[in-house]
């Protein structure tokens, strides 16, 4: 331990014996003299301390001084933490216990010498050891309130770090969002497709949704996507289907939300994947209609959604079916090209891939 660690182990510990004396009632002043006579010889090696500290603060010219800012400032902070328990103890504390010590002494004085000397060891072993645990309580004390508070510390760091990545995914998304929303509406121009015009997907496929279904396993193909993560996606665009021929009346897989996680990550960042939901049929809703399907799945719990995921300006896929009531004609078509486009989806998985398509290179 350091001169410096000893002075303000000594400074804590006449701290903790000046607030102590504070507190004993009038009747009970005799119980601290204990403490009262262990604290001036502590007061006596504090003053000769901070003197010397204060000559060390009192040097101006850097060039002179031997010691550091850190240490300088550990100075004057035991300076003024000392000054602060002098002026109790002057005040304060001498005026009352130099009484109580005087009663005390005299008191002794009528003891004879053996029985003195008993006392004043047990007196001695009491102080140091009263002081000594006293001490150590208020140290685990501190150390335990320390430990909290970097517990604490640790935490906050941690949440913070879990928002950044929060925020750091949601950009991601809304990024991508944005980017496929805007790929669907060239593809409802048809400004995407002029790129493909050269292409025997584009030239020899006479149904329109078959070439747009075409030019989306086209454009997987370009992303260089490992054959697992090609197939997961067709295998996941063709489970869609297989949902939407069961069940005609069944919302939820004609309505896709894009900022759902499992979505984003099966096909947020797949331009493809977004080419053949367009071949099926579906569309982004306009603005004005989005109020209208949060309330659908916000309010439908059948569904099995977790409401607080969901978000008023939230991104939609809509599939465009024709109505089976009063289109059941134009309806019962609609579903045996959404079954041909499945078929094609199903045998395209069987084909094993090993061809390269050179238009696409570098591109």
């Amino acid at each position: 331990m350091t001169e410096t660690q000893k002075t303000l182990h000594l400074l804590e510990e006449a701290e903790y014996v000046v607030r102590s004396l504070l507190e004993f009632e009038k009747d009970d002043l005799e119980k601290g003299l204990q403490d009262y006579v262990a604290l001036k010889s502590k007061m006596e090696v504090l003053i000769r301390k901070t003197s010397k500290y204060k000559k060390f603060l009192a040097i101006k010219d850097p060039s002179k001084q031997i010691y550091g800012p850190k240490m300088l400032e550990k100075m004057r902070n035991m300076c003024s933490r000392f000054e602060d328990i002098d002026e109790i103890f002057e005040e304060q504390l001498n005026p009352i216990y130099e009484s109580v010590e005087a009663e005390y002494n005299r008191k002794l004085l009528e003891m004879d010498q053996e029985e003195r000397r008993r006392k004043e060891e047990e007196f001695k072993r009491k102080v140091q050891q009263g002081i000594q645990e006293t001490y150590l309580e208020e140290k685990r004390r501190l150390e335990k309130l320390k430990e909290k508070q970097e517990e604490e510390k640790r935490r906050k760091e941690a949440l913070e770090r879990l928002n950044q990545e929060e925020k750091e995914r949601l950009e991601k998304m809304n990024r991508n969002i944005e980017i496929m929303s805007i790929f669907i509406k060239e593809l409802e121009t048809g400004e995407v497709l002029n790129e493909f015009k050269d292409t025997q997907v584009y030239s020899k496929l006479e149904i329109y949704e078959f070439k747009i279904i075409g030019i989306g396993i086209l454009l997987l193909l370009r992303q260089e996507l490992d054959l697992k993560e090609f197939y997961t996606c067709i295998g996941l665009v063709s489970d869609l289907l297989v949902s939407i021929l069961k069940d005609p009346s069944d919302i939820k897989y004609r309505l896709l939300r894009m900022n759902n996680e499992n979505f984003f990550k099966s096909f947020g960042d797949k331009k493809g994947s977004f080419a053949i939901f367009y071949g099926i049929g579906f569309r982004i809703i306009q603005s004005e209609e989005r109020k209208e399907y949060f309330e659908i799945l916000s309010s439908d719990k059948d569904l099995g959604i977790n409401v607080s995921r969901l978000n008023s300006n939230d991104e939609y896929l809509i599939l465009r079916e024709p109505d089976p009531i009063d289109q059941f004609e134009i309806w019962v078509t609609w579903m045996e090209k959404l079954s041909l486009i499945n078929d094609i989806l199903v045998s395209f998985m069987n084909i094993e891939i090993g061809i390269e398509y050179p238009h696409f290179k570098g591109k």
